[in-house]
């Protein structure tokens, strides 16, 4: 506990007492009929407080107090929290939570990163499948450090093309649909392949394209890593015949069409299984100004 004295005690358990929501304090006072009712409660106030700021403590109290979901609750608290609970009290470092969320899970949802990283170099944690989901939450997030730790794991384990859910969709189609370019950015640089269709016969630059991802459109197109294989394949068809372009304009992402379009997309008469071309698909003044385009350029 830090040592304080009485009076900084009371004007912190004052503090933490006055910033509690005004119907809050209402309810307590309404119930306080005497002055060591009133000091009780400061005291309390304090107490908290100090949970709040001390990790150690934190975990302490919820090991004593809620052993079954204290590292759900640490990770709510911070990084440090948890890793307390793993470390001096032993807690399982697998154990899912009622929601059926793993500690790694919980971890990435908070970007605690160092948490991640320590779980990674368990025994435990890599025998399961935990990472896998955790990487998916951290790419869907846009949780770079904690993607960087999640793929430092052998490829036994977890690798940068990993198939992630029902979908098939790799590290790079989650961050592209999310827009994550700083992610995006890793995974290309850890050896993503941008080449590689998900269920739906979709590229990472289909998916991009459908979410209005621009930056993540421009990075694809323009790094030396990706801009071949982008634009080689940029009229490519998913499997329902739709290109880059149909996804945008379906999706009034004019800035991805003009994007596409100065990649040189030709796309733009392809019909789709429907037999809809991007122009069918736009609406309002994006139809407008693809058809501008279409006159400009026959």
């Amino acid at each position: 506990m830090v040592d304080v004295s009485d009076d900084d005690a009371q004007l912190q358990g004052t503090t933490t007492f006055l910033c509690l929501p005004d119907n809050v304090l209402l309810q307590v006072l309404s119930h306080v009929t005497a002055a060591q009712d009133l000091q009780s409660i400061l005291r309390t106030c304090r107490n908290i407080l100090e949970l709040s700021r001390n990790p150690v403590l934190a975990a302490l109290w919820l090991h004593k107090h809620h052993p079954e979901s204290a590292v759900t609750l640490a990770a709510k608290h911070s990084a440090d929290a948890m890793l307390q609970l793993f470390r001096l009290f032993g807690h399982s470092t697998t154990a899912k939570d009622s929601r059926h969320v793993p500690p790694i899970g919980a971890a990435v949802l908070h970007g605690h990163a160092a948490v991640v990283e320590y779980l990674c170099c368990r025994e435990e944690v890599r025998a399961g499948q935990d990472p896998a989901f955790a990487l998916y939450d951290a790419c869907s997030l846009g949780r770079v450090e904690c993607v960087r730790h999640l793929l430092t794991l052998p490829p036994s384990i977890i690798h940068v093309n990993i198939p992630l859910g029902l979908g098939n969709n790799t590290p790079l189609h989650i961050s592209s649909w999310k827009g994550h370019v700083a992610v995006v950015e890793l995974l290309v640089q850890l050896g993503a392949d941008c080449g590689i269709r998900n269920s739906r016969g979709r590229l990472p630059l289909h998916i991009a394209a459908s979410s209005g991802a621009l930056a993540v459109m421009r990075f694809l197109l323009a790094d030396d890593r990706t801009r071949h294989i982008c634009i080689s394949r940029i009229d490519e068809p998913d499997n329902r015949g739709s290109t880059a372009l149909h996804l945008a304009a379906s999706h009034s992402n004019s800035d991805c069409c003009k994007e596409l379009w100065a990649a040189g997309a030709q796309s733009m008469l392809y019909r789709d299984s429907s037999g809809r071309t991007p122009i069918d698909l736009a609406k309002g003044e994006l139809r407008s100004l693809l058809r501008h385009y279409v006159k400009g350029t026959h």
